[in-house]
């Protein structure tokens, strides 16, 4: 994986659209991402135009993730002006501090699922069961119930190089493009490691989102309580070929 080889390697780069960087990654921490958003906040005003949401591994444990997720939630300008806020956030967070991050912009926000909700998914025929004991959602049945699909823009080119050896991922050939590198395309809210958190954990709610916002106004406690710290760990899903980790 790039994450565990860069902090060993004598080259580094690493872009995605138009913003790079030669400063390898540190694994985020509560504290870099708040003076991260604080950065943000003071000298943009990136926070005025849109929500910014914590998503992905950073609401479970941020020892046991790599990246930060960044939803972006509001209303677009234009394309252009959306793709040159998620540079200014892609070179302050890779340049100032060191922090990998992955955005994307997205129609709504997700909704906050519990147990009970996929009890009662599950006696509806919503969920199917795989061999594995994990549910996911029958995409025939999600658009008639809560389980909604999400329409989202993002970056879809970067690449990277490890001393010799460099690494291209170009999306834009399998989603519609907005502008030379974003893209955007749909997939559905809950998807098979999502629902394996509520699943494992039957007396919790599974929060999807933490407000960044809220973060720069509260301390590390009450992120801890008001996300899903203590719930069970991500690996413990399923990776993206359905096979448990």
């Amino acid at each position: 994986m790039l994450e565990s080889v860069i902090e060993s390697c004598d080259y580094f780069h690493y872009t995605i659209g138009k913003v790079s960087t030669d400063k390898s990654f540190r694994n985020p921490t509560y504290k870099s991402v708040k003076e991260f958003f604080q950065c943000i906040k003071d000298n943009t005003n990136i926070f005025e135009k849109y929500k910014l949401q914590i998503i992905g591994g950073c609401l479970y444990d941020f020892s046991e993730t790599v990246d930060l997720d960044i939803a972006i939630i509001g209303d677009i300008l234009s394309y252009e002006d959306l793709e040159n806020d998620m540079n200014t956030l892609y070179d302050v967070a890779f340049n100032v501090f060191r922090l990998k991050i992955d955005i994307q912009w997205l129609d709504a926000e997700d909704e906050i699922i519990t147990y009970h909700q996929l009890n009662l998914y599950k006696m509806k025929n919503i969920l199917f069961k795989n061999n594995l004991g994990y549910y996911y959602v029958n995409p025939k049945k999600q658009e008639q119930y809560l389980i909604k699909s999400r329409t989202f823009i993002k970056i879809g080119y970067l690449e990277y190089q490890i001393n010799n050896q460099l690494t291209i991922k170009d999306y834009r050939h399998r989603y519609k493009k907005l502008t030379e590198f974003l893209i955007t395309g749909i997939y559905p809210t809950y998807n098979n490691k999502k629902l394996s958190y509520v699943s494992n954990n039957p007396n919790r709610t599974i929060k999807p989102f933490f407000d960044a916002e809220t973060l720069l106004h509260t301390d590390e406690q009450y992120y801890r309580d008001n996300s899903n710290f203590g719930a069970k760990s991500y690996k413990l899903g399923l990776n993206n070929r359905g096979e448990q980790s």
